[in-house]
């Protein structure tokens, strides 16, 4: 069973996300900060790891980049979420090594293609 890691301080998209991804099969771990997300990181092999860009006090984009940073994780795909989704935006998120982003609102079916396009690795249009 694939493992992934859900990084969002809002316990609704918590909710929402974990949901999907429990229907998905999948198993699930969920933090609501960077400090936790990057605990889990350090001690897991993750098949996943899906990152709101807005986490509290945090900086999605820095969290990605620290992950990518890490011989363990350089390799896992990240999904980053987020309200904020200009050219700008999406352009920074993959500048910093995410594998997909997926804007804020989204649907469940939405959620659901985006994570199953991730663990298959097909790439991004």
């Amino acid at each position: 069973m694939k493992l992934v890691l859900v990084a969002n301080d809002q316990p609704n998209h918590l909710i929402l996300i974990t949901t999907q991804l429990l229907q998905m099969d999948l198993q699930v771990v969920t933090v609501v900060s960077r400090a936790d997300a990057m605990a889990i990181i350090n001690a897991v092999d993750l098949d996943l790891i899906i990152v709101d860009l807005i986490l509290g006090d945090d900086d999605g984009w820095e969290m990605i980049q620290t992950i990518r940073q890490h011989q363990r994780t350089q390799k896992t795909p990240i999904m980053a979420v987020s309200v904020m989704n200009t050219n700008q935006d999406v352009e920074r998120v993959y500048s910093v090594g995410a594998d997909f982003f997926l804007p804020k609102p989204f649907t469940p079916t939405q959620l659901r293609s985006a994570v199953q396009r991730v663990l298959r690795q097909e790439p991004v249009d």
